[in-house]
């Protein structure tokens, strides 16, 4: 149903989209608070209850990343993938910041934080800090996508040097 949406041919306007069609063009319309509150919210209210259920022996903490990660992984990685080009350069930037978030991902579920430095380095893990040092930024820019940019500039601070 979503793909019929976005094509928006004629695919999209068969009996079984039809009805949200003109729904949906009303709330746009009507701007970005309603868009936000009819579409948006619900849908991650939608993710949030499904990163729940499938890690619902998880504590709390644990869950609220895995939710920030699932509801936002675009503006984590619009934040990293931006770092890896500005200080390790642009080969493999994409690379590590999808490896980042992915160990970021797995040590909220498993609670274990991988070895560094790993064995063999590859070209896709980072090369500046250490991955604690990541899973850090990754926690500062939840926390700047909250409205507290304090603690990601302190990571820039520390990149910067």
């Amino acid at each position: 149903m979503l793909e019929g949406l976005v094509r928006q041919d004629e695919e999209a306007r068969d009996a079984a989209i039809a009805p949200i069609w003109p729904h949906l063009q009303a709330m746009i319309r009507h701007g970005l608070e309603t868009f936000s509150l009819e579409v948006l919210f619900p849908w991650n209210q939608l993710i949030e209850a499904a990163v729940c259920r499938t890690y619902s022996d998880l504590d709390e903490s644990a869950r609220d990343h895995l939710v920030f990660l699932d509801q936002h992984a675009d503006f984590l990685e619009r934040h990293l993938e931006p770092l890896f080009h500005r200080f390790e350069g642009l080969f493999t930037c994409a690379d590590k910041t999808r490896w980042v978030m992915q160990q970021y991902a797995a040590q909220c579920v498993t609670g274990a934080h991988p070895p560094w430095p790993t064995a063999v380095r590859r070209y896709w893990h980072p090369k500046t800090q250490s991955l604690s040092f990541w899973f850090a930024v990754c926690g500062h820019i939840k926390q700047l996508y909250g409205g507290n940019p304090d603690p990601f500039l302190g990571n820039l601070q520390v990149l910067a040097q």
